[in-house]
């Protein structure tokens, strides 16, 4: 049994396929089950990188770090973060800053946070430094 998360960004509206590849060997797969899971309030966040900001984030002059703050978590709560297509467990603090240049990508950006405990989001920042 395998739980997987498919990023937003990855379905369209109406129908959608769901692909298996292997590159060795011969598998048989049965019984796939697939969950969709609706959140009525999900906090998803975006940030754009110009061409020049993404070449310095590139280039190593420039980090591109996550700000968040959370309410009502418990000591080892976790909390997935999914940058477009991308994502990382970080441990839940009063305030946590994460570096996430090696995620982002020039354009536009996606952020979700999904808590994987009872807590909220209650701050969430994209900084350069």
């Amino acid at each position: 049994y395998t739980e997987s998360d498919i990023p937003l960004n990855y379905l369209k509206k109406g129908d959608n396929v769901l692909e298996f590849e292997i590159d060795k060997g011969d598998y048989v797969i049965e019984n796939i089950r697939v969950l969709v899971e609706v959140i009525e309030e999900r906090a998803e966040y975006s940030f754009s990188l110009s061409d020049s900001e993404f070449y310095d984030v590139n280039s190593g002059n420039l980090d591109v770090l996550l700000e968040a703050s959370f309410n009502n978590y418990a000591e080892g709560d976790e909390a997935r973060v999914y940058i477009n297509d991308k994502s990382f467990v970080i441990e839940v603090d009063d305030f946590v800053d994460e570096v996430i240049s090696e995620y982002v990508e020039a354009g536009k950006n996606f952020i979700r946070v999904r808590p994987l405990n009872g807590f909220e989001v209650t701050d969430l920042r994209v900084r350069f430094v």
